[in-house]
């Protein structure tokens, strides 16, 4: 009789953002859970630290995870946010899913 894992991971949970609050150790406002899980474009308008650039690189992050042989532009007026919110994405893929990566991803080209 083969034995089933019972090893929650990204792919088997029921719930990916309790499954996220527990694994990252985060406790998400609402209004960052429903941004996370809103499927197509979306625009946010809140004040100053109010989790915007870390709600975006986890919908990046899941988005990514979630969604194989498919590619993610992060793009800003400057190099240097895109290149923030690139290592929050790239912290959050190696907290979630380290096993999942193979060989020595690239995660920015500078030209």
């Amino acid at each position: 009789m083969e034995k089933k894992s019972s090893t929650e991971h990204l792919w088997n949970t029921k719930n990916v953002l309790k499954y996220v609050e527990k694994t990252l150790e985060i406790k998400l406002d609402d209004w960052q859970k429903e941004y996370i899980m809103h499927k197509g474009n979306t625009v946010v308008r809140a004040g100053r630290q109010s989790g915007k650039s870390y709600a975006e690189s986890l919908r990046v992050a899941l988005f990514a995870l979630l969604n194989p042989k498919t590619s993610t532009l992060i793009i800003a007026s400057v190099d240097r946010q895109s290149v923030e919110l690139l290592e929050k994405v790239k912290s959050h893929i190696l907290l979630l899913a380290k096993s999942q990566i193979k060989g020595n991803p690239t995660f920015h080209k500078y030209n």
